[in-house]
């Protein structure tokens, strides 16, 4: 795989898509490296404050790999979408954060947020462990939503066979509610 470094300007949301791997890692300037067995066909850019690597639109992409390490010191909103997964590798202490994630899109890590919203459907899934004081969840279309740590506060909306794993989470109030064969697990 080769590898390059890029600037782009600034931004603080993140799309991560097209089976693409995100690490973000905390710095105090932001850049992006991108490792990639097809590197002549990534394109890096930051519109209106949203980082997007993707491949270019043209290419026919068999057996590519690509992994995309992220580095800044705060951002407000992640996207992961078509089996796209982000890695949130170090800890950030962030006002309010918002997750994506949709089309088998994953993220994992340690999350430290006073609020934190997280939208996950199409077999998407969110594996994390938080310290929020309120959470909001809303899980649909088979995706899988499973917190740890604590929290004071959190709502979840969980239809069409969605399943939202809250037994390692400690919370002070949760409000649920539940339809299509969606699941909540609590303790």
């Amino acid at each position: 795989m080769e590898s390059r470094e890029f600037f782009v300007s600034h931004f603080s949301e993140i799309n991560a898509n097209s089976g693409m791997k995100f690490f973000i890692k905390k710095s105090d300037k932001q850049k992006i490296v991108v490792n990639s067995n097809a590197l002549g066909l990534i394109v890096v850019s930051s519109e209106n404050g949203v980082l997007k690597v993707k491949y270019d639109n043209n290419s026919s992409l068999q057996n590519v790999k690509t992994e995309v390490t992220v580095y800044t010191n705060d951002f407000k909103k992640l996207d992961a979408s078509s089996a796209g997964k982000i890695l949130i590798s170090d800890d950030f202490k962030l006002d309010i954060l918002v997750l994506n994630l949709n089309s088998a899109g994953q993220i994992s890590g340690n999350i430290f947020a006073d609020k934190l919203n997280i939208v996950s459907t199409s077999a998407s899934g969110i594996d994390a462990n938080v310290q929020a004081k309120n959470i909001d969840v809303e899980a649909t279309s088979a995706s899988k939503v499973k917190l740890s740590g604590t929290t004071n506060k959190v709502n979840v909306e969980a239809t069409s066979t969605a399943k939202v794993y809250l037994e390692n989470l400690k919370y002070q109030n949760l409000n649920q509610e539940v339809t299509s064969l969606a699941k909540v697990y609590t303790k």
